[in-house]
């Protein structure tokens, strides 16, 4: 039991704000000169801290581009601290960072920065996703491909996401305060992010949820009156949307 405790001790010091001192618990484990226990772990801390910084950035990295240098690891580190380790992987490590960032007073000013890490994680998870069939479906059953994820925003998200995810120069951009709604899949070898309509979507969610053709297509025309269900439908065929449900997995993040 002391063993767990001096694990979850050390643990907490780690991924705790830099220039803490080290608790006493941990010191009396230890043992040695005081003087020099603090030094001696915060080269430790440091390293791990610097490590998972490092991985958010790789995970998000419009957003570090959006927030800058010094911005970015002040976030990060704040998230670290309120998060701490987890023995999940570096890629899921950050699977809490959207919500953060929309909780963070300090990142407030940027409205859409939140759903920017939204779609940035939700990208790394269609990504790494199970790979599955997408050949010819038929009129029976079928499922999304285990790599969809759902997504919407109020914000123009997906282009903003666009010009910031790499090191491009582009002059000043007018987004319109446009609703946005996000297909995010992997059929083939890279993932793509579509812009789908508000019908599309709904039935999407629909299918996600386990509804049937007949009730996505009520849901669409719910949502879109206008909507050529049978064309949106057989273009989603088409692009490898859909899987037979033994092919799948749910995995859909449906918002």
């Amino acid at each position: 039991m002391q063993l767990r405790s001096s694990q979850a001790a050390f643990a907490d010091y780690l991924s705790s704000a830099p220039g803490l001192a080290v608790p006493a618990s941990l010191e009396s484990v230890i043992g040695g000169d005081a003087r020099h226990i603090g030094s001696r772990l915060s080269i430790y801390k440091n390293n791990v801290l610097a490590r998972l910084v490092d991985a958010l950035k790789e995970s998000f990295p419009a957003v570090h581009r959006l927030v800058g240098d010094e911005f970015f690891p002040y976030c990060a580190l704040r998230f670290i601290a309120k998060e701490g380790l987890s023995r999940t992987s570096l890629v899921e490590y950050g699977r809490e960072f959207p919500a953060f960032i929309a909780e963070f007073a300090p990142a407030s000013t940027i409205g859409y920065l939140s759903d920017v890490a939204r779609l940035e994680h939700l990208y790394l998870k269609a990504y790494h996703a199970a790979e599955a069939s997408t050949g010819h479906i038929g009129s029976g059953a079928f499922a999304l491909h285990p790599s969809a994820q759902l997504m919407s925003s109020p914000h123009q998200v997906s282009r903003i996401w666009e010009l910031n995810r790499a090191d491009t120069e582009f002059d000043h951009i007018e987004l319109l305060p446009l609703r946005e709604f996000l297909l995010i899949v992997r059929p083939f070898r890279l993932v793509e992010v579509r812009r789908v309509s508000i019908g599309t979507f709904a039935a999407l969610v629909a299918l996600d949820d386990g509804a049937d053709h007949r009730e996505a297509r009520r849901e669409a025309l719910c949502a879109e009156p206008a909507i050529d269900f049978d064309r949106v439908f057989g273009a989603l065929k088409a692009a490898g949307t859909f899987v037979l449900p033994q092919d799948s997995t749910t995995v859909g993040e449906s918002k």
